[in-house]
């Protein structure tokens, strides 16, 4: 019976290797657009519509981030973006914000018209999530303390709460982009959104923090559909979803840049130690988002108007590396001294022509942060501090106010 033999030739063989090898190197180049696959993104996040978020086909070369076809500004951690620190899903892998050398992986920059937004993700996945950006636009957060906003929900599950945010923009994968109203409410409310095709894209990173290749997913939206001005000062955090909706109410996987178990408590320390930015400081041209603040110090009272010294003491952070910091003393908004201490010290400066009812603050600033935390104020008085054995005796005290004696001389304070 006859045998038919088929030979490859070794030039054929060789040939169909190496054009395997540029298919999967391409796929691979760090900025190469990945989806939509074999295409360029969308103009506002591919302008030059060469299937590439880095400046050129050859990748991003040392840097992802000056090498970049779009300059994102850098919105600072308050501590590296670490690896793995997820209330739910894999580590490293499509819900995981990963770092580069930095220690960031968030990124927000404007055109003039739309904020873009671009997150640093440690896979890719086919299945929907959301990745969510968190805006608060009035400055208050918190339940309580000087920035406490009234609109603040509590959270009485593992998904609600709300400690202030005002706006949602999330990227759900397989669906759409979505602005959603979370002002004062755990249930978000959608006020528009825009087709995958035309708002999104995602693109190999240059970093591999997990020892496998990352992903840049960018997205954006015209930022007046939110009522945002140019100048309107905003702070923003990003958060992965497991579902392809948003952070607020829903199954949140990854808080960027601090790691925590508890949502609520991690969205309030990272926000109220971010300094406000404006949408006009993300242009190219913008001086961008400055670094964390540096935790307030506190001002000792009482102070009279002949005291010739203010003292207070401050404390790091526990997100901060930073031991020392600059402490600068202001009567109203005039700084009348200056001085350093170590944390947990305390901290004294020399003082003259003080008044009745001045009110004295503080603020510290350490190396590579900012100074936008305000202490405690003490007002000037010159009312008595002694003290007194005896107390004041009340004979009445009903809703029209108290009544009673007290050793001549002494203030009472109710």
């Amino acid at each position: 019976m006859p045998i038919t033999v088929i030979i490859m030739r070794k030039p054929l063989i060789f040939l169909l290797i190496c054009l395997m090898s540029v298919i999967f190197l391409k796929a691979q180049t760090p900025g190469i657009i990945v989806r939509p696959a074999g295409t360029s993104g969308p103009a506002v996040l591919d302008p030059n519509l060469n299937g590439y978020t880095s400046i050129a086909t050859t990748g991003f070369g040392s840097s992802d981030i000056t090498n970049s076809e779009i300059p994102y500004k850098t919105i600072a951690p308050l501590a590296a973006e670490p690896t793995g620190d997820l209330h739910r899903g894999p580590s490293g892998s499509f819900s995981d914000i990963v770092k580069t050398f930095d220690g960031s992986g968030f990124y927000l920059f404007t055109n003039g018209t739309n904020l873009l937004c671009r997150l640093r993700i440690g896979g890719i996945v086919s299945g929907s999530k959301g990745y969510s950006i968190l805006l608060d636009t009035d400055q208050k957060f918190g339940s309580s303390g000087p920035y406490a906003d009234p609109n603040f929900q509590a959270a009485t599950n593992g998904n609600n709460g709300n400690p202030g945010f005002e706006y949602e923009v999330v990227l759900e994968t397989n669906f759409r982009v979505a602005i959603y109203n979370v002002d004062g409410t755990s249930t978000p409310i959608l006020v528009t959104s825009y087709p995958l095709t035309s708002n999104s894209q995602i693109s190999v990173a240059a970093t591999t923090d997990g020892g496998n290749p990352d992903y840049f997913y960018d997205f954006y939206v015209p930022y007046t559909a939110m009522g945002i001005t140019a100048s309107t000062p905003i702070r923003a955090i990003a958060t992965t979803v497991m579902s392809p909706g948003p952070a607020i109410g829903g199954p949140k996987s990854d808080i960027y840049g601090v790691s925590g178990t508890d949502y609520m408590a991690d969205w309030t320390n990272f926000i109220l130690r971010q300094p406000p930015f404006t949408v006009d400081s993300l242009k190219s041209t913008g001086f961008g988002v400055p670094p964390v603040c540096t935790d307030p110090p506190v001002v000792n009272g009482p102070i009279s108007p002949s005291s010739t010294t203010v003292t207070g003491t401050w404390t790091k952070s526990s997100f901060s590396s930073v031991a020392t910091a600059t402490i600068t003393l202001y009567k109203g908004t005039t700084s009348i001294g200056i001085t350093t201490v170590s944390s947990g010290g305390t901290w004294s400066i020399s003082v003259t022509g003080l008044l009745n009812n001045d009110i004295i603050t503080a603020a510290a600033k350490g190396a590579a942060e900012s100074q936008c935390l305000s202490s405690n104020e003490v007002t000037v008085s010159s009312c008595s501090n002694s003290t007194h054995t005896t107390s004041p005796t009340f004979s009445c005290i009903d809703i029209r106010g108290f009544e009673g004696t007290m050793v001549a001389g002494a203030s009472v304070k109710l």
